[in-house]
């Protein structure tokens, strides 16, 4: 259960320094930096889950 914890906290950490450097924010994780790790932290098991899921929903029914 920490493993799956701590895999989905890196992902979501991962993910989200992605879509700050896609939106050309400049350095860091974004305006709010403190606020976006709080999130994570707290919510990361199931922003791994759903995120996986739309990707590959996506991929699956994308025409």
């Amino acid at each position: 259960m920490i493993l799956f914890y701590l895999i989905s906290v890196i992902y979501c950490v991962w993910r989200l320094s992605k879509t700050w450097n896609k939106n050309n924010l400049g350095g860091g994780l974004g305006i709010s930096p403190a606020s976006d790790m709080l999130m994570v932290i707290i919510l990361a098991p199931l922003l791994m889950v759903v995120d996986i899921v739309l990707i590959w929903y996506n991929k699956l029914f994308k025409k």
